[in-house]
């Protein structure tokens, strides 16, 4: 950690942080029951939430987690309720200089994706689906393992989900949005050469009290994540996106 700055407010901080950690050790463990899905038919759920100049020097923070959900679950749109198997978490500072929230939710969203993308690789691959020559291995891990990522950020995932997005003024943002979206099935869009059903990717914009990874770019008790880590259930609260003009 960087202490060059450390004082004695951070450091009240960081004995909060161990008495809440200590608190959970009796009832805060990773839980995988083998019940709650099957390892034939399994989908990454990625959340991320970014917090926009929240940090020392007008800096943003990023964070994001991922689930292990049954396909089936993501598949079924509107589905708002998820056994999960949490697999990963991250919360960094975003490294680009954001002008603005939608550049800081995109770029959040973008590195939530690209660690997905792994994640499904590993499994697809654990399950023999992978050329030797890993030769289309993106086309073929979105089709046998879907992601849907959530945001509760509403100009980030309605931009995302039309056929024809108004332009931003930023074109360094302009290009990382354009490359999120070569990856999704827009709500206009007819299935592709990756059916729907079978696989592709969904961005969905939950409500904020349903953001499991808001506890990872604040100052905030982590009860919702906490909860979702007791019970393996994640239940969201999806919000209707509107459409830009």
């Amino acid at each position: 950690a960087n202490t060059k700055d450390s004082s004695v407010h951070w450091l009240k901080e960081a004995n909060k942080v161990l008495e809440l950690a200590l608190e959970g050790m009796e009832d805060v463990k990773l839980r995988f029951p083998f019940h709650l899905m099957n390892w034939d038919s399994i989908g990454i759920l990625s959340v991320s939430d970014a917090s926009f100049a929240n940090e020392a020097g007008r800096k943003s923070q990023q964070g994001h987690c991922h689930f292990l959900v049954p396909a089936e679950q993501l598949k079924k749109e509107g589905h708002d309720h998820f056994d999960v198997y949490p697999i990963s978490f991250s919360s960094t500072t975003v490294m680009r200089v954001c002008r603005a929230t939608l550049q800081a939710e995109a770029y959040s969203m973008q590195g939530s994706m690209e660690a997905g993308d792994r994640l499904r690789a590993v499994v697809v691959e654990m399950k023999g689906l992978l050329p030797a020559n890993l030769r289309g291995w993106e086309d073929i891990c979105r089709k046998h393992c879907m992601q849907l990522s959530l945001s509760d950020c509403n100009s980030l995932t309605s931009h995302l989900n039309v056929e024809i997005s108004s332009k931003v003024q930023d074109k360094r943002l302009e290009i990382e949005l354009r490359a999120i979206r070569q990856c999704l099935r827009t709500a206009d869009e007819k299935p592709t050469y990756i059916d729907y059903l079978e696989g592709g990717d969904r961005v969905s914009w939950i409500h904020t009290s349903s953001m499991a990874a808001d506890c990872l770019t604040k100052v905030m008790k982590p009860d919702l994540l906490l909860k979702i880590l007791r019970e393996n259930k994640y239940k969201v609260q999806f919000e209707k996106m509107t459409k830009q003009s």
